[in-house]
């Protein structure tokens, strides 16, 4: 019985010592940190809507060498948990609106914008594109992905050109 106590205890030491690393009790220094790759859409905001409530979230760009000026996105959802009841596209940036369309009955959002501003003065980097209101439902959950890859246009030295963006799905709760 006595050759079984040490090994047991070091299993134990050996788990809450893995434990430990993961987080699982409040060490979150050896987590692995998330990192955001070039030339990637995605979905800023978090959010865990309500039934009959409205929340938003921002469409964002990541390309740290050149910036975005224009882009053609369509997004797919899930119509029976959620409607989108607005589409704001960032005037900061895009002030030219080509499209801007929602399809509630087959859960198709389309935003096409571009920007007349000078290149020079756009930035590089995490930039917003649009803003997307949503209202729930019913209870559930589903993932906003792209319905067709991405159309991003971007300034790289000198001349406009397509981008090679891909968009991360993005998880939506409603309670």
């Amino acid at each position: 019985m006595k050759p079984l106590i040490l090994p047991f205890l070091l299993l134990v030491a050996v788990l809450l010592g893995f434990g430990w690393m993961n987080g699982r009790f409040g060490n979150t220094d050896f987590l692995p940190k998330k990192t955001l790759r070039e030339k990637t859409l995605f979905f800023e905001s978090k959010v865990d809507l309500e039934m009959g409530k409205e929340g938003e979230m921002d469409l964002m760009a990541n390309y740290g060498s050149a910036p975005v000026t224009g882009f053609k996105i369509e997004l797919v959802y899930d119509p029976t948990v959620i409607k989108i009841s607005g589409l704001t596209v960032n005037r900061d940036v895009f002030n030219k609106l080509i499209e801007s369309s929602t399809d509630q009955n087959f859960g198709k959002v389309k935003i096409e914008a571009m920007s007349n501003f000078a290149a020079g003065t756009l930035k590089t980097g995490v930039q917003k594109l649009a803003t997307i209101k949503m209202t729930g439902l019913k209870k559930g959950g589903m993932v906003i992905t792209g319905g067709r890859r991405p159309e991003v246009t971007i300034w790289e030295r000198g001349n406009l050109v397509e981008g090679d963006f891909e968009i991360q799905g993005f998880k939506v709760s409603v309670k």
